[in-house]
């Protein structure tokens, strides 16, 4: 019998909201990291966590926005991405990543101090970079999953990173493929890169989606302990 409950976490600017949910004796848990309530990501994410679900592990569905943040403009979609190749545009998304990692390092310490698990992270767009970086500094982080992120904005902490890493980009995405690549080359840990075709930040394909979900699973279940895979 699973357990589903919401949770908030308190971090420096406030609360996050998420979702927790464990399976009867979960080997491990996946925090999904979500940079904003909207429909395609938030859809991205239930359907990895309910594949993640029938494997045995736990989800923590996490937004990384506080309320009142989503309602400001200086978290709207289009700062977020209309100006990405500007000067202007990169700093935005590098304040946006330094913020998103400090507050999945709490997420983190918060979790720790509430489940004796294996944890592992995944992440989509500014968030698929925060994950790399937060795993760079994270206690125990088993494993690690970055889909379309801006894993260059990580840069810094790339080195660092142990956790064996993902990265799965759609391969139509130039510019996002040359990111990941580039990031590719300065990790130090186990790493790949996979393309699936359609994989963008706001992909609502099923299809495509089920194909992310199935690679995250498959990662989790090589390098969180204690995983099997088809359990």
């Amino acid at each position: 019998m699973s357990e589903e409950r919401e949770v908030s976490v308190l971090v420096a600017d406030g609360l996050l909201d998420g979702t927790l949910k464990l399976p009867d004796h979960p080997r491990g848990v996946v925090v999904l990291a979500q940079e904003t309530g909207s429909q395609p990501l938030t859809q991205s994410s239930r359907q990895v966590a309910r594949r993640l679900q029938e494997h045995g592990l736990g989800t923590l569905r996490i937004e990384l926005l506080t309320d009142e943040e989503e309602q400001t403009e200086r978290w709207t979609r289009h700062l977020h991405f209309d100006d990405e190749e500007t000067e202007a545009g990169t700093r935005h998304l590098q304040v946006e990543v330094s913020v998103f990692t400090e507050r999945l390092l709490a997420v983190s310490a918060w979790l720790n101090s509430t489940l004796a698990l294996n944890t592992a992270y995944f992440g989509a767009s500014t968030a698929g970079a925060a994950v790399l970086a937060a795993a760079a500094q994270a206690a125990g982080v088993s494993a690690v999953v970055s889909r379309e992120g801006f894993a260059d904005l990580a840069a810094e902490h790339l080195p660092s990173v142990r956790a064996p890493t993902l990265l799965i980009v759609d391969p139509e995405d130039v510019a996002m493929l040359e990111r990941n690549r580039s990031a590719l080359r300065t990790l130090r840990c186990p790493a790949d890169l996979t393309m699936v075709p359609g994989a963008t930040q706001f992909c609502e394909d099923t299809t495509v989606l089920d194909a992310v979900a199935e690679l995250a699973t498959g990662w989790y279940d090589r390098y969180i302990p204690g995983t099997t895979h088809g359990s």
